[in-house]
């Protein structure tokens, strides 16, 4: 157990309840927001209380743009059927042979696609592009299940977590509640260190709150806990907020944060999402459209004027008796609720462009008028070039961190079930390497081969028409170096890249071998050329000839 005092306990408790406050003025945006986006969110209550979320949804644009855009983003950045990222070394340790170490990656590359399917990384990755989009911060924790072996992703609800900035404005430092029924915590934590309270509880479902801090160790260095590792985890109980429960050292992060937008004057929470800027819209329709449901229910049932307690028949053919003095009868009403439609379409407009549905739907949308794979091509350019810094940041804080946190699992897990066929030697190869993810998607790639390939491929076909001037050009063009760009850029299989020493073997031996047959072929025409000569000086000089007389 780490030597941590209750006074550094106590602190972090503070800390953290100054980040709760910190919150709550998004937190009552977010449940506004949520209130119009239906059952994906659940609610912001205690899971204890049961308590049924209180939802305003009568227009269902903004759930299904928040949808489109996540399964958009999904199927055009990291899909299920594609081969959307891949592993690179950034540089060999000395002693080391590239070769194996690049055909190494390419083993661990394969295990970490075959972890990804078998877990729930894309199901939970679509929500937590969603979170994201609606609520402009999203967060989600990585684990490694040991019975399954395989990893494990979860999306933490932002009314669990809390973060506090560091001086760059990174999220390194988090703060999250973790709700465990008595059975669970005492897996987790042990039945001797728990509360009287929870060791008595006689209701199996009943969850009790636990607070865990994980951060940098270099960020905390008042926090001492034994072990090796870039980071920390610390565990203690909301009810006993001075009583440590566990702590470990972790060799590396296994949570990420991403934000749709920071806030220009420095803060935790994400901002200017589409689910934030769009909101007075998203209010305004779901109200246009209560009221159409409002009025179109009153055009069919109509409105009514009767005497006081008359019990009105209003089935087909039904008979009402009335008394003298008493009366009903309809009241006359303007049907007309044009004018609240064209209300309804202008601010489902509004929301579809918040949330980029045009754009994810642009090639479906036009695809009658694309004649050709150059429009077409204009069309995914077009889109490209709209969302470079949207996929940018995407990658930067969502993908790039789980596919590292995953190399690293290959490396440390793969022997727990023989997914890995390398050997511990192999491995040392690799694992202290500088290492990039490089994506792979369809999005990614054309990114990739507009800003890379394409200049090289303009410049080369430039001169190469100046060669048909002057063929001495052509020498001024590294064509290995043009084809390792193109096998990089295609994510191409390292197997079927020739090493540069490898292929300059191969170019000298077929020199010496086009040269051994040129001299080959040189003497064969010398031999035939001398036994011409032979045959025409040994003849007998013919009779009247300048030699024969």
């Amino acid at each position: 157990m780490a030597d941590i005092s209750k006074e550094q306990l106590a602190e972090l408790q503070k800390l953290l309840e100054e980040l709760e406050q910190q919150k709550k003025p998004f937190e009552e945006m977010w449940k506004d927001i949520v209130a119009y986006m239906g059952l994906a969110y659940g609610d912001f209550c205690n899971p204890n209380q049961g308590k049924v979320p209180a939802y305003r949804l009568y227009d269902t644009t903004a759930r299904d743009a928040s949808e489109t855009l996540a399964d958009g983003v999904e199927g055009y950045a990291f899909n299920r059927s594609t081969k959307w990222f891949g592993y690179k070394l950034m540089s060999v340790k000395e002693g080391a042979d590239p070769k194996l170490a690049k055909s190494l990656i390419e083993k661990v590359q394969r295990v970490a696609y075959k972890w990804l399917d078998s877990s729930n990384f894309y199901d939970e990755a679509t929500a937590f592009i969603r979170n994201g989009a609606d609520l402009a911060t999203s967060c989600m924790l990585f684990t490694f299940d040991m019975e399954r072996s395989a990893p494990r992703f979860s999306v933490v609800h932002l009314k669990d977590v809390f973060f506090m900035p560091a001086s760059d404005g990174e999220l390194r430092t988090m703060f999250r509640y973790v709700w465990l029924t008595k059975k669970e915590a005492e897996k987790f934590f042990g039945e001797e260190k728990l509360s009287d309270d929870i060791r008595e509880c006689k209701e199996p479902l009943k969850r009790f709150r636990f607070v865990q801090m994980e951060a940098p160790v270099v960020d905390w260095e008042d926090i001492d806990i034994p072990g090796t590792g870039d980071y920390f985890s610390i565990y203690w109980s909301s009810d006993e907020p001075d009583k440590l429960l566990k702590s470990e050292r972790l060799l590396e992060r296994d949570m990420c944060v991403w934000r749709w937008k920071r806030q220009i004057y420095g803060g935790t929470w994400g901002v200017d999402s589409p689910g934030m800027s769009s909101l007075p819209m998203i209010r305004f329709v779901n109200t246009l459209q209560e009221d159409i449901l409002t009025a179109s229910e009153i055009a069919g049932k109509g409105l009514w004027k009767k005497t006081k307690g008359l019990k009105i028949n209003f089935r087909a053919g039904g008979v009402t008796e009335l008394e003298s003095g008493q009366d009903f009868a309809a009241v006359s009403r303007n049907n007309d609720l044009s004018w609240l439609q064209s209300h309804v379409e202008y601010y489902r407009k509004a929301i579809n462009t918040a949330y980029k549905t045009d754009l994810f739907l642009i090639l479906s949308q036009n695809i009658e008028q694309t004649k050709t794979a150059t429009e077409v091509a204009g069309i995914e350019t077009e889109k490209n070039n709209l969302m470079s810094a949207f996929f940018s940041r995407l990658g930067k804080e969502f993908l790039d961190p789980v596919l590292s946190w995953l190399f690293r699992q290959v490396l440390l897990y793969a022997g727990h079930n023989d997914a890995l066929d390398v050997t511990e030697e192999e491995i040392e190869q690799i694992e202290d390497m500088e290492l990039s993810v490089e994506f792979a998607s369809p999005y990614f790639s054309s990114q990739e081969k507009n800003f890379e390939l394409r200049p090289s491929v303009t410049w080369m076909n430039n001169v190469i028409s100046l060669a048909q001037i002057n063929p001495e050009v052509l020498d001024r063009i590294d064509w290995d170096a043009y084809v390792e760009l193109d096998h990089d850029l295609e994510k191409a299989s390292e197997k079927l890249l020739v090493d540069i020493n490898t292929a300059k073997e191969i170019r000298q031996r077929r020199a010496e071998a086009q040269l051994a047959a040129l001299r080959n072929q040189q003497e064969q025409e010398q031999a035939a050329n001398d036994r011409a000569d032979y045959e025409t000086y040994s003849k007998a000089p013919e009779q009247g000839s300048a030699y024969g007389g």
